[in-house]
């Protein structure tokens, strides 16, 4: 759809786009991930999903360079709802620590800094320290779980949704088109009429952007969103 005829429909009719959804969601290359973790004991968060991702690779990478003692532990703990405790997980490594000095697996230098080693063992597939540290450094302190939560935007580029409120890592052209394919989804699944939606879109890149009340019709390229959005929340 034309940017014009995108501002006409806004212009002849703004009141009408007033729909909302209540759900907190993952948009990941356009796919859904429900996290509304409030909704129930076994409902993932936004980070927690980010934390299972993450453990997941770095299981793939520690399995590929023979460290299977390791991968095993990080294995045992991946869940099939996507919530990871961490708590038990370092106990359970802390551990096997010295069986794993007595059997050669590690060295005790290893075992002294268990994470920098295993850091170290993954970095080959591409895991680098701050995408290690995202879920490996993430806790019950509010802080921590905003670092697994912006990992994911800003490491990972998935998009979170958490009600109306949006929030990316920058507004090109994949990114929304991502977005226009999951936010159709979230609102089919929630009974809400994409074409009527309205969103508040934070993109994080350069310094921040803050685009508000961007209705779902102009949800189709990055030029339509900034053109619908209310020109005062521009900077």
């Amino acid at each position: 759809m034309a940017i014009a005829h995108i501002a006409q429909t806004i212009t002849e009719d703004p009141n009408a786009f007033r729909e909302t959804i209540t759900g907190e969601y993952w948009i990941i290359d356009g796919d859904v991930t429900y996290c509304d973790g409030d909704a129930g004991v076994d409902v993932p968060n936004h980070e927690a999903v980010v934390i299972a991702h993450i453990f997941s690779l770095i299981t793939d990478a520690l399995e590929a360079v023979g460290e299977h003692s390791i991968a095993d532990i990080f294995h045992r703990h991946i869940t099939d709802e996507a919530v990871i405790d961490l708590i038990a997980f370092r106990e359970d490594l802390n551990n096997s620590l010295d069986w794993w000095v007595r059997e050669g697996i590690v060295t005790d230098e290893a075992a002294q800094d268990i994470d920098s080693y295993i850091a170290a063992r993954v970095a080959g597939a591409g895991i680098d320290r701050d995408m290690y540290n995202a879920a490996m450094k993430s806790g019950n302190m509010s802080s921590d779980r905003d670092h697994a939560r912006d990992y994911g935007i800003t490491g990972l580029k998935w998009i979170k949704v958490a009600g109306n409120n949006i929030t990316l890592w920058d507004l090109d052209h994949t990114t929304v088109k991502n977005l226009e394919r999951g936010l159709d989804r979230i609102c089919e699944v929630e009974g809400v009429d994409f074409d009527r939606s309205v969103w508040d879109i934070e993109v994080k890149a350069r310094n921040s952007k803050f685009l508000v009340g961007v209705p779902g019709i102009a949800i189709v390229s990055p030029s339509s969103i900034l053109a619908a959005a209310q020109p005062s929340w521009h900077y």
